[in-house]
């Protein structure tokens, strides 16, 4: 998951913050979020 944090005094600058995980439980939550917001989005 990375979610951006822009830096707004610095136009040529900015940082992501992010976490990797092999939990099985959370890899398939947030495919399960990813698909029900990208389908109520799509329409």
């Amino acid at each position: 998951m990375v979610e951006s944090s822009p830096d707004d005094a610095k136009i040529d600058y900015g940082s992501d913050t992010a976490f990797w995980t092999r939990n099985k439980i959370f890899t398939e939550l947030y495919d399960e979020l990813f698909d029900r917001l990208w389908s109520t989005l799509s329409k």
